[in-house]
C-alpha cells in the first residue's frame, strides 16, 4: 500500500480535475484509478489534515490541532493498525509539522525526515524525488518478503516558497509574465510534483507491483494565489484550499477510469484502507467511513474546522506588534452539503455560499437566505458538540531545531 500526499497541491490546476493541463503523468494516473470529483481535507493546513489523514478522525477529536500542535500519543493511526496486523511500515516526509516529536511517527518502524538527510544538496528544502527514491528503497527490501507493505510519503515541493526547477518553468512558461509570475511558478511545482508521481508509478510496474498495490494520490489542502484576496492557504475555508484531489488506484475494487461524485473527506481514507485490506478497525473511533461502496448512501455533508493559530497569534505579535489580532484569533468551523457551504467563525460572523450557482464563493448569501443559514448552523452546532474535546490539551511546543528552522524559513514560527 502506498498513501502519497501531494502537500498544498491545489485541485484545480491538475489536468484530470479541469486543470489547465500541467499534469500529463498523474492524468495518466488517474485513467487508472477512481476519481473522487468532491474529496475535501479537515482543515486548511498540513498538521491537523495529517491527522485526520493517519487515524480517520477529525482533528478536535483526535486532538492534533492549532491550539496543540501534535499528533497525541494515545491517537491510533492506521499505521499502528496496518503494523499491528503484520505489515511492514514506513513514512518519507518532507514538511517539518510531521515530525517524530509531534507523534506523526506512530506505527512506522522506519521514518525518516527528508530535511535532516545530510546527503541532500544545500537547498532551502529537499527535493521530493528522495523521498520517492527512499520509499523505493524500503519497498525492494520488503516487497519479496512474507509480509505486505505500508509506504507513506509526503511530497513538498509545491509548499510555499515557490523555487521550481529553472527548466521545468521554461518548458510551461517559455516567455514569462510578471504579472502571472506567482501563479507561473506554483505551476512549475505542480509540474514537478507530476513527474514524481509518474517516476513512481513506472517503477512499481517495472516490478510488477503496480496493479497488486494499493496506491493513493491525495494532498492536504490546496492554496490562494490571490483567491478571495488571499495568498497561501491559512484562514481560507474555500474550495481553493478546501477540496483536494483523491485518486485510488486499486484494480481489485476500483474500475479504472471510475469518477464518483459523492461527498468524501480525508477522515474516509483510513477506513477505505482498512476494508481493503481486511483489517478490523476494532473499538477505537474512527470520523469517517470506507469509501470502497457508499454511493448509495453517500453523507448530508462534509466538515472541516481550525483552531485559534497560536503559532500565527505568536509570529503576528512579535513581527507585526500593530496588527489586529482580533482578525485571526478565532476558530473556524465548514459545513459543506452537495450544493451549499457555511464558514462559520468563533466571532459571530457567518458566510453561505449556493456551490451550484456560484462555485467561486464570491456571493455571501447568509442576509439574504437567513432560514438555510439558520438551518446549516445548527447541523453544524450539532455536530461540534459532539465533537467537543474534554479536558484542555497543552500547546506542544518541540525541541528538534531542524524542524523548528524549516518551520521559520516557512514563517509559521519566529
Amino acid at each position: 500500500m502506498l498513501l502519497v500526499t501531494l502537500d498544498t497541491a491545489r485541485v484545480d490546476l491538475l489536468g484530470v480535475y479541469g486543470g489547465p493541463g500541467a499534469t500529463p503523468r498523474i492524468d495518466a494516473f488517474a485513467a487508472t484509478a477512481v476519481r473522487f470529483e468532491r474529496a475535501f481535507t479537515t482543515d486548511f493546513w498540513t498538521l491537523p489534515a495529517h491527522a485526520s489523514l493517519l487515524t480517520g478522525e477529525y482533528p478536535t477529536s483526535v486532538g492534533a490541532t492549532s491550539e496543540t500542535n501534535r499528533l497525541p500519543a494515545e491517537a491510533t493511526t492506521l499505521a499502528e493498525r496496518l503494523r499491528a496486523a503484520g505489515y511492514r511500515t514506513a513514512g518519507f516526509v518532507g514538511n517539518p509539522w510531521l515530525t517524530v516529536e509531534r507523534g506523526f511517527a506512530q506505527g512506522f518502524e522506519h521514518y525518516e525526515a527528508m530535511w535532516q538527510r545530510s546527503e541532500l544538496p544545500d537547498e532551502e528544502f529537499a527535493d521530493d524525488s528522495q523521498a520517492i527514491a527512499s520509499a523505493l528503497r524500503f519497498v525492494d527490501e520488503v516487497a519479496g518478503g512474507p509480509a505486505p507493505f505500508f509506504v507513506f510519503v509526503n511530497a513538498m515541493n509545491a509548499h510555499l516558497p515557490y523555487a521550481p526547477a529553472p527548466e521545468t518553468l521554461r518548458l510551461l512558461v517559455p516567455e514569462p509574465r510578471p504579472a502571472e509570475r506567482v501563479r507561473e511558478l506554483y505551476d512549475a511545482e505542480i509540474r514537478m510534483l507530476d513527474g514524481l508521481i509518474g517516476g513512481f508509478a513506472d517503477a512499481l510496474r517495472e516490478r510488477d507491483l503496480l496493479d497488486r498495490t494499493i496506491f493513493v494520490v491525495t494532498s492536504d489542502h490546496g492554496e490562494n494565489i490571490g483567491d478571495h484576496g488571499m495568498i497561501d492557504h491559512m484562514f481560507s475555508m474555500y474550495d481553493t484550499t478546501i477540496r483536494v484531489p483523491l485518486l485510488i488506484r486499486y484494480p481489485p475494487a476500483f474500475p479504472a477510469g471510475a469518477v464518483r461524485r459523492d461527498l468524501a473527506s480525508l477522515v474516509d481514507l483510513a477506513p477505505t484502507l482498512l476494508e481493503l485490506t481486511g483489517i478490523d478497525a476494532g473499538t477505537a473511533p474512527l470520523g469517517g467511513t470506507s469509501l470502497v461502496a457508499r454511493e448509495q448512501s453517500p453523507p448530508r455533508f462534509v466538515l472541516a474546522e481550525n483552531d485559534r493559530p497560536l503559532n500565527g497569534i505568536e509570529v503576528m505579535k512579535t513581527g507585526f506588534p500593530d496588527f489586529d489580532l482580533t482578525r485571526i484569533d478565532r476558530r473556524m468551523r465548514m459545513l459543506r452539503t452537495d450544493r451549499h457551504k457555511l464558514i462559520w467563525q468563533s466571532d459571530g460572523s457567518v458566510e453561505l455560499y449556493d456551490l451550484e450557482h456560484d462555485p467561486d464563493e464570491q456571493v455571501d448569501l447568509a442576509e439574504v437566505k437567513p432560514e438555510l443559514r439558520d438551518q446549516l448552523r445548527a447541523l453544524l452546532e450539532t455536530w461540534m458538540a459532539a465533537e467537543a474535546r474534554g479536558e484542555p490539551r497543552a500547546l506542544f511546543e518541540g525541541t528538534d531545531e531542524q524542524a523548528r528552522e524549516q518551520l521559520r524559513a516557512l514563517g509559521y514560527v519566529e
